[in-house]
């Protein structure tokens, strides 16, 4: 190719390029939302792995999302129609962004009201475009607002394939675990996710124990729904704030609220006549007082629950070191190592039926062919006269040659 037509070619791909920006620029400047959710961080990458964000605005789909998507209603329908996994990356290992993060980072330049954000996540038509909310969340929201957001799905069932290979394996999980890990863990399907100050991330774990906790007990109360909690029940029901823990107080129903959807267990109004104040309960947050067929159930404290995360953390900080108390492998050895699933040159792999054993500098097919061949290397050959006679000879010779 002449070197004319290279320069027309680096010149045609400048052009684009300024454009691309042009357009992102340009959908960055007109996302602006009455009563938007604060975000925080970076206002470029939005808090992603950085590599990951630069890749998304390379992204033609990301470019035409910006050119074409400049509502909140057309990108979750664009969500709904694109997105069948939560990977940042599409499928092939070339590091192209995935559809999922490409819509998520046009939600961050869009931005999202609190009301657009709760449609988001109790969406019915997809489990992804909640998820794509989950996320907006994760990357960008005020730690501190994290809980707020997620305590009503920390224990949610609807059930999807985070990935595509999980999808064809029907491999899935629930928004509930998807939600818990988004809080425990910062790595998340090959990228990182921003860092939670530990406080807070501790204290949000705590939560989480406590909630299966009132998520096992909410299983149990079903059965007591409209025969024993109803308007007038006195009952003990759970309440925290920023200077009392969590514990059981004397409490009467007030109202009972009706749930929106068929899954949903009903919540309750209910005042607490010690205090005279008033809260929302859910059904794993209420019981029967004692005398009344309940058990008097205790409910674990803050102090007990802190000390299931940080022994937690310490078993997995030394599961961790764990591995990577490791001898190193250097590069020999590396290569030297059969591979599973990767063929070269040299010959295939072994199937996995069949294991290698090395013994001296063979490799038998088979544990029983290694075993025997070991058996046998450790008896000692028996020489012949003769034998013995040419070998000493052989000395001999390499002697008077090598000295």
């Amino acid at each position: 190719m002449s070197r004319s037509a290279l320069n027309k070619g680096a010149g045609a791909r400048d052009m684009r390029a300024q454009q691309n920006a042009s357009i992102i620029r340009a959908a960055r400047e007109s996302g602006e939302v009455r009563g938007a959710i604060p975000l925080i961080g970076n206002e470029e990458t939005f808090n992603m792995n950085t590599m990951l964000a630069g890749n998304i605005n390379q992204s033609q789909y990301f470019v035409k999302l910006c050119e074409k998507v400049h509502d909140w209603k057309t990108l979750v329908d664009e969500i709904y129609y694109k997105v069948e996994h939560v990977s940042p990356w599409a499928p092939g290992g070339n590091k192209l962004p995935s559809s999922c993060f490409c819509l998520l980072m046009r939600l961050f330049t869009m931005q999202c009201s609190e009301k657009q954000m709760h449609s988001m996540l109790n969406h019915l038509d997809s489990p992804y475009i909640r998820c794509v909310g989950f996320l907006f969340l994760r990357y960008a929201t005020e730690p501190a607002k994290l809980w707020k957001w997620f305590k009503p799905y920390i224990y949610d069932t609807e059930e999807f394939s985070p990935t595509l290979s999980g999808k064809h394996n029907n491999h899935k999980i629930t928004i509930g675990e998807f939600v818990r890990g988004l809080i425990n863990d910062i790595d998340y399907y090959g990228t990182i996710l921003p860092r939670l100050p530990v406080p807070i991330q501790r204290s949000m774990k705590v939560k989480c124990l406590q909630e299966k906790e009132n998520f096992e007990r909410s299983k149990r109360n079903a059965a007591l729904v409209g025969t024993s909690f109803y308007v007038g029940a006195k009952i003990r029901a759970l309440y925290e704030d920023e200077d009392n823990p969590m514990q059981w107080y004397d409490a009467v129903i007030e109202e009972v609220i009706d749930p929106e959807h068929d899954w949903e267990a009903p919540r309750y109004f209910v005042t607490f006549p010690e205090y005279g104040n008033q809260e929302t309960v859910t059904l794993g947050e209420v019981e029967l007082p004692e005398g009344r067929g309940g058990g008097g159930e205790t409910t674990r404290g803050g102090q007990d629950l802190m000390q299931e995360v940080l022994r937690a953390e310490r078993e997995n900080v030394e599961a961790k070191g764990r591995n990577f108390a490791k001898a190193v492998m250097g590069l020999k050895a590396g290569l030297a190592q059969d591979q599973p699933g990767v063929s070269s040159k040299r010959g295939r792999s072994p199937s996995p039926e069949r294991k290698v054993v090395v013994v001296g500098n063979k490799r038998i097919r088979s544990e029983e062919e290694g075993a025997a061949a070991a058996a046998a290397g450790k008896q000692k050959k028996e020489y012949t006269k003769e034998e013995r006679m040419r070998i000493e000879e052989k000395k001999r010779k390499l002697a008077e040659q090598y000295g």
